[in-house]
């Protein structure tokens, strides 16, 4: 059960990749301009995937603006169709390590006080040019509540003939944690990342 669940978690990062990519291509195109489509666009990505996929899409120039002094157009779905007021500070991971990675970058999860006011992880990707200059970076934002109720259904059996809702199931229990080592996904919920407190640290639990 726990490599089925690690299974449909490499899934849903698959499928938001894949989304991702046609930002980037999209982008890429366009260069580090818009055609005047770009917010529909996002906006329609969003529409067409289930909120468990993706909370916001969009595009992050690295020096140019978008037309009207923007430069990250980025929906997600307490703004949509329209844009979000304000841009993502750049110095964070989900710009910094995609450009660091030059390849497909998973952020650490972080309250998004910016926008959507949930836990997020950011999956992001570098824009590059022909001759491989950085334009931007296109993104997608993951709710950590999808993935802590994916989490949360793990049951481990006391038996192996067992069932995961067997009676006889062990009072064992999976947690889902961070590259760092904080505790994302815990029963205890106030051991879990949240606005103000970024999660306990596995050393401390016991056992």
């Amino acid at each position: 059960q726990v490599q089925a669940t690690a299974q449909l978690m490499d899934s849903l990062v698959d499928r938001v990749a894949s989304v991702i990519s046609a930002i980037e291509a999209r982008q890429k195109a366009l260069g580090d301009a818009d055609n005047g489509y770009t917010r529909a666009f996002l906006g329609n990505l969003l529409d067409e995937v289930p909120p468990e996929e993706a909370q916001g899409f969009y595009v992050a120039l690295t020096s140019r603006s978008f037309a009207g002094g923007r430069r990250m157009l980025w929906v997600d779905r307490s703004s949509a169709p329209d844009l979000v007021d304000q841009e993502r500070d750049y110095s964070l991971e989900w710009y910094q390590g995609a450009v660091a990675d030059h390849s497909l970058h998973i952020s650490e999860p972080y309250f998004d006080a910016q926008g959507t006011k949930q836990v997020l992880i950011s999956v992001t990707r570098p824009i590059l040019d022909s001759s491989d200059k950085l334009i931007g970076v296109a993104g997608a934002d993951l709710s950590l509540d999808y993935l802590r109720a994916i989490v949360g259904f793990v049951k481990f059996r006391a038996n192996a003939s067992d069932t995961a809702t067997s009676s006889t199931a062990s009072g064992d229990y999976a947690i889902l944690l961070s590259k760092a080592g904080k505790v994302l996904s815990h029963p205890s919920a106030d051991l879990n990342l949240r606005d103000g407190f970024a999660g306990a640290d596995v050393k401390s639990l016991p056992g």
